[in-house]
């Protein structure tokens, strides 16, 4: 059933191509394939903002775009296009790129409206979760609504909330927070939830909410106006839950230290840079993305809005991760709409609200199509449902089954269509309900998404742009694809291949003469000092130990194997000098140097070369491999043709 719909996918794609590139000049052909200059055009001027169309410029990209179409034809006639895993990669991009001809912009609008006017309130709130297995088994659902709507009357009663959600939330983090989600605002849970806490008032009991965790309800115990966002940067020190109690006042003596010394002046980037243990920050400065409520831990996010001015900075504080201090950067308000609206209209298409954006889309195209559904074609089909639909046995009579069940645009679908569709359905050991009801909701389901299907099935007959995107892609996987074989994980994988490379070129890995030692480093000139003394006779662990009781920065150490020109502070040293050498200042520095030993030059083993020894391997690869698709495929280049690209 996949192939044979990417069959009819491609044919339709190829339709459509050839329909366009018919009314352009032919560039080139690879064997029989024909590809014409409005393919190459598109391709190079979409990787090109400012296209150059100089002979020099087209020449190389034309050989890549050579190049690129040689592998692609070679991949299919391997059968890349026909695996299981490529049809299923080529079936999720064709769901991204379709999304955009798949919704209705109108109703889009409107619900960005609505997530900006509740952007500027914020909830907190309670839930309890009761999880209700899948939509297509009655039974867990109406076990799970049951023991919700008990739940929900014993709040109702007065029963402690908090309590209800330590003992029956299926939401695991209700042990420890009995429920309480903090604050948020819109966007921040899925759509219904959001719904219900916005229409909520405070100190209330929800309704019962139904999203595809389960079934929920929720009691609202505060609102505030927005609190807008923040940036900020921090400095971390990092603590985890089973470190030592000596490591956990350690830590918090570093981070006091660390504090102490930005209120005495050193800059709080500058401390960032060098002590915080956040690496992902500490190089910009501490700097973390803009942020509003609900998007960090609470104590971090309380301490981070507390400061009013750009330039406070918060005293130590602990989180789960550990020790922070803070620096308010910018904080403002709730942006203007014309500002977020772009943000909200990527946020509006990736959430559950999604859903009424399609609906909207299915009932315009009924329109278009002139839709047509025969109820009572459909209805009628419930007779021909047995007992055995319930458990999985049940198949469609053999009878005549050719009335109309749906109409659009020339399409017709019939009642054994439709009996297809319920037969797909089934679920074995399914609740026993009456059929009538059985049909009617199916038939509700297959009225959309007949017609749904029927329009992505045909997103390239009506949109060019959408057929040569579905291209790309189709090519873009299978060149991904083969080269993999046949360059990257061949490279990995072929490790005879490898060493016999690696011998015939072992004179381009080669390491010059190296440097085995520790480098200190200390922004204090006597404390660098004492650390070379220690060096001429202890080893690095005693250095440290001795000269870090009172402070963990004192001195830091790092142990090194380096060539020349491969570390810009141990290229201070003189390689040929004393074993222990320095101190040498290096911006805020006092740096010493224990050369521990001397390593002279010689060949690199593979291991110490392998990253750029497999990098060379799969060049050598590509170019053979280029070699061999060349004399395979007879190739006819048109170069006139490219004077016709207009800039």
């Amino acid at each position: 059933m996949i192939k044979r719909f990417f069959a009819v996918s491609a044919l339709i794609l190829l339709t459509v191509c050839n329909l366009v590139a018919q009314e352009s000049p032919l560039l080139l052909t690879i064997d029989t394939d024909s590809i014409y200059l409005d393919e190459f055009e598109r391709i190079y001027k979409k990787n090109n903002s400012n296209p150059d169309l100089s002979d020099e410029a087209l020449d190389e990209y034309l050989g890549l775009f050579v190049n690129y179409k040689l592998k692609v034809k070679e991949a299919e006639r391997l059968g890349y296009d026909t695996a299981a895993t490529f049809l299923r990669e080529l079936e999720g991009y064709k769901k991204q790129l379709a999304k955009p001809y798949l919704e209705d912009n109108t109703v889009t609008e409107e619900l960005i409206n609505e997530a900006y006017e509740r952007l500027k309130e914020e909830i907190r709130a309670s839930h309890i979760l009761i999880k209700k297995g899948t939509d297509d088994n009655p039974v867990d659902t109406a076990v799970a609504y049951r023991k919700i709507k008990d739940i929900r009357k014993r709040a109702l009663k007065g029963e402690d909330f908090g309590y209800l959600a330590k003992e029956y939330s299926q939401d695991q983090s209700a042990a420890q927070n009995r429920g309480d989600l903090g604050y948020f605002s819109a966007l921040q849970m899925v759509y219904p939830f959001e719904n219900e806490a916005y229409n909520t008032p405070v100190g209330k009991v929800s309704n019962i909410i139904q999203t595809r965790f389960g079934y929920h309800i929720l009691k609202v115990t505060d609102r505030r106006p927005s609190m807008g966002s923040v940036k900020v940067a921090h400095i971390l020190v990092r603590e985890y839950p089973g470190d030592p109690a000596s490591l956990k006042v350690s830590n918090e003596q570093k981070a006091n230290q660390i504090y102490d010394r930005i209120k005495a002046g050193e800059t709080f980037e500058d401390m960032a840079r060098r002590y915080s243990d956040d690496k992902t920050t500490s190089d910009k400065g501490g700097v973390l993305p803009t942020f509003g409520s609900g998007r960090m831990v609470e104590e971090f996010e309380n301490a981070a809005f507390a400061l009013e001015n750009p330039g406070d900075i918060s005293k130590p504080f602990k989180t789960s991760y550990g020790w922070h201090i803070v620096k308010l950067i910018e904080k403002q308000g709730l942006r203007s709409l014309d500002i977020l609206k772009d943000e909200l209209f990527t946020k509006v298409k990736g959430d559950s609200r999604s859903l009424s954006v399609k609906k909207s889309f299915v009932n315009k195209l009924k329109d278009e199509y002139n839709f047509k559904a025969y109820e009572k074609n459909a209805k009628a089909v419930a007779k021909y449902l047995t007992k055995d639909f319930f458990n999985g046995t049940w198949e469609i009579p053999n009878k005549k089954l050719d009335k109309p069940v749906l109409t659009w645009d020339g399409n017709e679908r019939t009642q054994r269509d439709f009996l297809e569709f319920i037969k797909s359905n089934m679920i074995a050991d399914a609740q026993v309900v009456p059929f009538d009801y059985v049909v009617d909701f199916r038939f509700n389901e297959y009225k959309d998404r007949a017609i749904f299907d029927y329009e992505k099935a045909h997103l390239a007959d009506k949109y060019p742009e959408y057929a040569h995107l579905m291209q790309e892609y189709y090519e873009g996987i299978l060149l991904f694809n083969v080269t993999n074989d046949k360059v990257w994980e061949k490279s990995l994988i072929d490790t005879t291949g490898l060493e016999n490379f690696y011998k015939e070129n072992i004179l381009k890995y080669q390491w010059d003469n190296r440097l085995k030692g520790v480098l200190y480093k200390s922004e204090d000139q006597k404390l660098a000092k004492k650390a070379k003394t220690l060096a001429k006779k202890k080893y690095k662990d005693y250095i440290l130990k001795t000269l870090n009781v009172d402070n963990a920065l004192n001195i830091v150490a790092e142990n090194l194997t380096v060539e020349k020109g491969a570390n810009e502070i141990v290229d201070l040293f003189d390689w040929k000098g004393k074993p222990v050498q320095g101190p040498i200042k290096q911006g805020d520095f006092f740096y010493v140097f224990q050369i521990e030993e001397k390593l002279p030059a010689r060949s690199k083993e593979i291991s110490e070369a392998k990253g750029q020894i497999t990098a060379d391997y799969q060049t050598y690869l590509e170019t053979t491999w280029m070699k061999e698709l060349h004399s395979r495929y007879k190739v006819t280049i048109k170069k006139p043709v490219l004077k016709n690209l207009q800039p």
